[in-house]
């Protein structure tokens, strides 16, 4: 073994490094290495005993680190994430996620009763199920990676005690697809040997993805049935078959096919019979010969359906069943006669005859002197009689103490084993009980009143950007127009006014066509109208923030130039008539093709649409819409905020009040300060009226870059947080670990005097869940990802939406992902009305994040509130394209309506 107190280096894939020592004990210990914790307590190193035995070895860790899964940002995989090397600089191990082994246990604990007990887990077979699905998974990521396990079984296999997730460990064992080469993998178990292999005398690892296939079959249908094998069965009648698993698996003896196997029947103890027929079919396909196996996206989609048709018993919620009845209570019912041989009698015993003498003739004796005895004497015999039995008196005696002795320290391990139970189970309860504080916002409020539900797709224009995959010719003529994700302001669901337009690539918010239009969506009738609102606004307009307004219906829009930046903000009438107001000096090429970003800034247009008032990160500026070439007031933020970024706008409808909040977000959020800046505009000129951070109250709190107003001026609803904290354990970058700042979001409501016109701070509230503490995304450049189909901007006290009266709040959207390949997407109405605001409704649906026979782009979840708010919808755009280019993209546009009040 080498000497682990030596400096080992470890080497990421991007080429950075960093130094380790290790002093602490081994975690584990195996036949082929050491598992230590490294400093810091976030990552595992594995040092092999022997680096330089398997020369394929260092390569195959390189080519892993190349090729991770797609993890979703979360660790289901003991995955390399970096080389580790002595201090000579040779090959040593890898370094992985250290995971928090207390919250698992091993997978092969969960198939049966006896081991759920040993490894603490629950006894509910919806737990399984889940856990089957979860696995299910995993194998899924590997697969999409051209990775495959090979050696799959749940040894393997961690499952967590709470949330059935799965872990996915050894993985240095798996055959993986690298870069340039394909490494196999050479360990395997019997039981879970692929048939064909087995009957070909070949190795597992040359079949590949079908040993993968088989191996997830049997593991599910384990989990799913108590732990018996698909190959574990009676024999009918007479039959000679194999006595081991493995050897019945190459013997084709599947003992749950329909119809029946002749050689060998199912176990009186079997649950298969109340398995749903999607279910019993995928397991026909996965254990018969000659038949293509579910794939481990189809098992996913499969105990998905299962899981959500599982019915609960009445008298034991952790049984579950499909039938008509529970089957777990019916197998606690089965009786098993089993034919036990008679004993044989034991043989008479034969007479003997007494031996024949010849006839002895008697002759008379002398008579002998018959002996004497005395009553103080005792025969030889009865002497050892008498000790023989006092000796066994004496050893019963003993072994009634040993026994007594025994039978007190078996009662005294019971008491201790009963009094550590209670112990084990008040800590149990404890944290079920924090975590149920801990998750208590997500049931927040009551849930407001669904109207109706409105979901359909529209296919998407051809992409024509430099970014996208070759596409078929384009059709001619203008691209068709489909409607944006975003709703504009409404006062009926019936009525939902979207803007419609052509994008330039899937999923992305610039307009390429020459006319975008408004269009009128029916959410009951399902109904999309275009009307005789028509802009000629061109190509390069971004519509993710557009605005109509109510009188004159001019469209305003960000006009954007190079490199996608937004540069101009765009007012088009019905005419087609073009203003524009500067924002920026647009960019020029530099000629090193680097990114050349610009500032976000924001726009409000008064209600008489004479003026448009635009903040950026440096200034405030107002603009007569008649006039777009040179603003009419304008005035630079203090010389102690010109580091900030604008983050957001309000003002008042005639804009002689107006707020700007102001931001700065750095190292992930180590480095934050925000505050709200109120401004009068009167005789053409601006004034800075208020700072809310120096009016702040002192309760610990800090202001969060969000600001909206009452029509009348005298409610304004800031953002903020409360109780800030580093967290060094739940965030990572670059696959990396980091420290950022977390916070619970919450809002802050303030109220103007009439009289002396000064603010004071009413009331607030706090969202009772810590979260990473962020500020809005950059509206006016190019922010699309192509790592994370989900925007991260969206939160609790960004995005506020306040009804004209100032008594209604909308909160922005808090986003919550599932191992489900789910979203459930939630947002909250607060009441104003009274000093203290209070949450009257939660509004929450769920997204799937996937779409029939495309992958998923991005997915935009939105949320709006009506002008009387009195209704309000919540949804979601998901766009998506084929991979193969098979077929056009497509938009999933669905949202549904709720009722707010009565």
């Amino acid at each position: 073994m080498r000497n682990t107190s030596s400096n080992l280096t470890l080497r990421y894939p991007n080429g950075t490094t960093n130094s380790v020592r290790l002093r602490s004990k081994p975690l584990n210990q195996g036949a082929d290495g050491v598992i230590y914790a490294a400093p810091g307590g976030k990552l595992a190193l594995k040092l092999y005993h022997e680096p330089s035995k398997d020369p394929e070895r260092p390569q195959k860790i390189r080519q892993m680190l190349l090729a991770p899964p797609d993890d979703e940002g979360m660790v289901h995989f003991a995955w390399p994430i970096a080389k580790v090397e002595d201090n000579k600089g040779e090959f040593a191990g890898y370094t992985m996620p250290l995971l928090p082994l207390s919250e698992y246990a091993n997978l092969d604990l969960l198939l049966t009763r006896k081991g759920r007990e040993l490894g603490k887990l629950p006894q509910s077979r919806e737990f399984r199920i889940r856990a089957a699905g979860n696995l299910a998974r995993r194998v899924a990521q590997l697969h999409d990676q051209g990775h495959f396990i090979i050696d799959l079984k749940p040894a393997n296999m961690l499952v967590n005690r709470r949330t059935a997730d799965i872990v996915v460990v050894d993985c240095d064992g798996f055959a993986i697809q690298g870069q340039d080469s394909f490494i196999p993998g050479h360990q395997y178990t019997t039981g879970y040997i692929a048939p064909e292999a087995w009957q070909q005398h070949a190795k597992p690892e040359t079949l590949g993805e079908p040993q993968d296939l088989f191996a997830l079959a049997v593991i599910i249908f384990q989990l799913l049935n108590e732990g018996l094998h698909p190959y574990q069965g009676v024999p009918r009648g007479k039959q000679a078959i194999p006595t081991d698993t493995q050897s019945r698996i190459g013997s084709d003896l599947f003992a749950y096919d329909t119809p029946t196997n002749p050689q060998i029947k199912p176990s009186p103890w079997s649950l298969h019979n109340d398995f749903p027929a999607p279910l019993a079919s995928a397991f026909r396909k996965a254990f018969r010969s000659n038949v293509q196996r579910p794939t481990a996206k189809d098992w996913v989609s499969i105990l998905d359906k299962a899981v959500s048709s599982l019915k609960l018993c009445a008298s034991n919620p952790d049984h579950g069943f499909w039938g008509g009845s529970c089957v777990g209570c019916q197998q606690a019912l089965v009786k098993v006669n089993v034919k036990r041989p008679s004993p044989r009698k034991p043989p008479l015993p034969t007479r003997r005859r007494p031996p024949q003498h010849p006839p002895r003739v008697t002759q008379p004796a002398a008579r002998a002197p018959q002996p004497t005895t005395t009553r103080s004497g005792s025969s030889p015999f009865a002497q050892i009689m008498s000790i023989g039995f006092f000796v066994l008196l004496m050893v019963g005696y003993f072994a009634h103490l040993h026994n007594e002795k025994k039978i007190r320290a078996e009662w005294r391990e019971e008491i201790e084993a009963r009094e550590q139970a209670r112990q084990e189970a008040k800590h149990e309860q404890e944290e079920l009980e924090a975590l149920r504080i801990r998750n208590a916002w997500r049931e927040i409020g009551n849930m407001a009143t669904a109207i109706t539900v409105h979901s359909n797709f529209h296919e998407l224009p051809v992409p024509i950007n430099a970014f996208s995959r070759p596409a078929s010719q384009p059709p001619e003529g203008p691209p068709p127009i489909v409607p944006h994700y975003s709703v504009g302001t409404f006062d009926s669901y019936r009525q939902l006014p979207i803007i419609g337009y052509s994008p330039v690539n899937v999923a992305w918010d610039y307009h390429r066509g020459k006319l975008a239009s408004i269009i009128t969506l029916d959410a009951l009738a399902n109904d999309y109208s275009e009307g005789d609102q028509r802009y000629a606004i061109g190509a390069n307009h971004r519509v993710d923030e557009w605005l109509v307004h109510p009188d004159s219906l001019a469209l305003y829009t960000r006009k954007c130039g190079f490199q996608m930046n937004c540069y101009n903000l765009a007012r088009t009438d019905l005419n087609g008539e073009e203003r524009l107001f500067k924002v920026r000096d647009t960019h020029v090429s530099d000629g090193t093709g680097h990114r050349q970003t610009i500032p976000p800034w924001h726009f409000a247009i008064t209600a008489s649409d004479e003026r448009a008032i635009i903040a950026d990160s440096h200034r405030l500026r107002i603009y007569a819409t008649a006039e777009p070439d040179k603003p009419i007031a304008e005035r630079a933020y203090p010389d102690d905020l010109q580091d900030m970024h604008a983050s957001d706008l309000a003002i008042t409808p005639d804009g002689q009040t107006i707020f700007v909040a102001l931001s700065r977000y750095r190292n992930y959020g180590m480095n934050y300060a925000a505050t709200v800046l109120e401004y009068t505009f009167t005789n053409d000129q601006l004034m800075l009226a208020t700072r809310f951070d120096e009016i702040w109250p002192n309760d610990g709190s800090t202001p969060a870059p969000s600001v909206v107003v009452s029509n009348d001026g005298r409610t304004l609803v800031t953002g903020s947080y409360r109780d800030l904290e580093d967290d060094s354990t739940r965030y990572k970058a670059m696959g990396r670990t980091v420290t950022a700042k977390v916070a619970k979001a919450g809002i802050q409501i303030w109220q103007r005097n009439p009289e002396t016109l000064e603010w004071s701070a009413t009331g607030q509230y706090t969202l009772p869940r810590h979260d990473l503490l962020k500020t809005p995304d950059n509206p006016a450049a190019f922010g699309y990802s192509f790592n994370n189909v989900l925007p991260t901007s969206h939160r609790f006290n960004l995005d506020l939406q306040l009804s004209p009266d100032g008594t209604t709040l909308m909160s922005g959207i808090e986003l919550e992902h599932t191992v489900q390949y789910s979203t459930i997407a939630r947002a909250w109405v607060l009441d104003l009305s009274t000093p203290q605001p209070t949450v009257s409704y939660r509004l929450q649906k769920t997204v799937e994040r996937r779409m029939a026979n495309m992958n998923v782009d991005r997915i935009n979840p939105f949320v709006r509130l009506s002008n009387n708010a009195n209704e309000a919808v919540l949804g979601w755009a998901i766009f998506g394209k084929d991979a193969l280019d098979r077929n056009p993209p497509g938009l999933e546009l669905s949202l549904t309506a709720f009722r707010l009040g009565k």
